[in-house]
């Protein structure tokens, strides 16, 4: 429907570019439905059955884990449902738990008992247990895949660093986040599509050309064969510091720079042939730029589409003109032309400037148009700084009326900020911390400890690992936590092998590794089809936190939340832990108790090494 709108319009829109990878739809009949998953089945199943019994909806009835007290698996609140049923809670929990235990247990259940208005549901773990390991082990590198997608295309816009700059570490979350967000929505049946919307076009690039063209010749770094970018960053901070300087001492004047480079941004958008050469070289300088960092954090994009795309596809007048025309925008009285957002206490949205020039809003706008013609797509996730509320409310709304309430559903998916022990960035000021080398700084630290405590590496294999966990530290300290936090970063923490972070979970997967081949070198055989016996508390925790994987991929998409899968991870590396301190495995005399262990053994690396990949990290299988 919105691209009906779009249409009616009349906005023409471009052809869509060839992607920079192959987008990928997903194989929707290969794919399992959330029900066929173990603890999701049963869950519903579950559900299912006591709405028919009480005659509730399904969805109101909530099941938790029961308290630490109760050795229960599952537990049920009758509270909940004494306000529309009108009966004690105590009466509703042990008429239910009656008539379940009367022959109405859904399989897997072995008993339910009642309590003080709570239903306890105990499973039959031997067999609970053999359903999920059958799981993992047909599922491998696709365990937890979903159809709820249905092939529905999100377009995923992030990381956007803008051009003539080096990659700060400001830069990290939006990249990561992005990433990890394509590759859950990609699990779970839809077709995801990143977009790195470059910031390459505004009156900020207009002050670094004239900055350019005014000092150019004191920067030796533009000669040839010099780091241009380097020279780029040098221009941006010395002309800031001047404007500063300038308006400090005419508070009531703008300064005479801005002014300059405003009208340098003039000439770039009226086409003079001398700007556009100075933006094209600083153009593809940049992606090389940030080539070596998105390598470096294994992360790609199906599209990078700067705003100057929209700009020479003549895409900004048009917009504006067609928006005008359909009593979308108008004019204010200063003359710049405006898309009211009545039904709000939003300002309006500024589209074009009473000077004619193009604002960050305009290209945003068209941006949105294009994205809703070429993909039509379910929703957007705009993966922004929380900084930019205000500003994404007034595009959305705007976008509302664009589209006439048909749009997709469009997200700020916002972070907090990210600062070092060395204090505030400001790229304005100077006082950066590149991206790149935050990330080198990690694998060198990384290398550093494994020359510390392993010395049977060769130096290939110290090199390939110490990347692995450098990269996978920064990544995960980022995503291992809420986005909506502030991070002050510290990369003993993150670096650290005995608490919540990447090196913690990547160790315990090369620990499952080990046990895995010490059993193939004294000839042990995994049977992959014998019966399973969980005799031990830790061995039925450690199952039922591996059925849950499903279900954690589905709610952090549900909430755009990676660290909801990080939390997930960190809960099977400490049972795993705790089971692999008080149990036997290979000196296991029982054969059954002994292959049981090593295939719940392969399938926590399997989920581990999958939950990592959803978080864009990498699992070597030797630390």
């Amino acid at each position: 429907m919105a691209q009906e709108v779009i249409q009616y319009l009349g906005i023409p829109i471009p052809p869509l570019p060839k992607s920079l990878i192959p987008i990928v739809e997903p194989n929707l009949a290969a794919l399992p439905h959330s029900q066929d998953y173990t603890h999701l089945g049963l869950e519903i199943s579950m559900q299912n059955l006591i709405a028919g019994l009480t005659q509730v909806e399904p969805e109101s009835i909530q099941l938790s884990d029961p308290p630490k007290e109760i050795a229960a698996d599952y537990a049920l609140a009758c509270h909940p449902l004494a306000k529309s049923l009108r009966i004690n809670p105590v009466e509703i929990a042990n008429s239910i738990a009656d008539q379940i235990n009367l022959g109405l247990r859904p399989d897997l259940i072995e008993r339910v008992s009642a309590q003080d208005g709570f239903i306890n549901f105990f499973i039959d773990n031997n067999l609970y247990g053999e359903k999920v390991l059958q799981e993992i082990e047909t599922g491998r590198d696709s365990y937890g895949a979903q159809n709820i997608g249905e092939g529905k295309k999100v377009v995923i816009d992030c990381s956007a660093p803008n051009i003539a700059k080096y990659m700060s570490v400001g830069h990290l979350r939006s990249t990561v986040i992005g990433e990890s967000l394509h590759r859950i929505y990609q699990t779970l049946g839809y077709t995801a599509i990143r977009d790195n919307h470059l910031g390459d076009w505004g009156t900020q690039f207009g002050m670094l050309g004239y900055a350019y063209e005014k000092w150019r010749d004191e920067i030796p770094e533009f000669e040839e064969g010099g780091d241009s970018i380097k020279g780029f960053y040098k221009l941006y901070v010395r002309i800031h510091e001047e404007v500063e300087q300038e308006e400090e001492e005419h508070p009531d004047n703008e300064s005479s720079l801005r002014k300059a480079g405003k009208g340098w941004f003039q000439r770039l958008e009226n086409g003079d042939p001398a700007a556009r050469r100075l933006f094209n070289w600083a153009w593809g300088a940049s992606i090389k730029e940030f080539q070596r960092v998105y390598d470096l954090l294994g992360v790609e994009f199906e599209y990078t589409l700067g705003e100057s795309f929209y700009v020479d596809q003549g895409m900004i007048p048009n917009v504006v003109n067609a928006l005008k025309q359909n009593g979308v925008a108008k004019t204010d009285e200063k003359g710049a032309v405006v898309i009211p957002i009545e039904e709000t206490k939003l300002k309006p949205l500024i589209i074009q400037k009473s000077d004619g020039t193009s604002l960050y809003a305009t290209r945003e706008i068209a941006a949105l148009v294009c994205r809703i013609a070429w993909f039509n797509p379910a929703s957007i996730l705009y993966v922004v700084g929380a900084d930019q509320k205000g500003y994404f409310q007034q595009v959305f709304a705007a976008a509302n009326k664009i589209t006439a309430g048909k749009g997709p559903d469009l997200k700020h998916i916002y972070f907090g900020m990210v600062s070092l022990p060395e204090g505030k960035m400001s790229t304005r000021r100077g006082r950066l911390v590149f991206l790149e080398d935050m990330l080198n700084e990690g694998v060198s630290r990384a290398k550093q400890r494994i020359q510390e405590t392993n010395r049977n590496f060769s130096e290939t294999e110290m090199v390939e690992v110490a990347r692995q966990v450098g990269i996978g530290a920064a990544i995960y300290f980022d995503l291992g936590q809420s986005r909506e936090r502030d991070i002050l970063f510290n990369w003993d923490h993150a670096l650290s092998l005995e608490s919540n972070s990447a090196p913690y979970i990547q160790y315990t997967n090369a620990r499952t590794h080990s046990i895995l081949e010490r059993a193939e070198e004294k000839g042990i055989t995994i049977d992959f089809d014998q019966k399973v016996v969980f005799s031990l508390p830790e061995e039925q925790m450690l199952i039922k936190q591996l059925a849950k994987f499903p279900d954690t991929i589905r709610r952090a998409q549900d909430i755009n939340q990676p660290s909801v899968i990080a939390e997930h991870l960190l809960s099977v590396a400490t049972l795993f832990n705790q089971f692999y301190q008080k149990t036997n495995v290979i000196n296991e005399q029982d054969p059954v108790k002994r292959n049981t262990r090593l295939r719940l053994i392969t399938a926590v690396s399997q989920v581990m090494k999958r939950g990592l990949y959803l978080l864009g990290i990498e699992a070597p299988n030797r630390m």
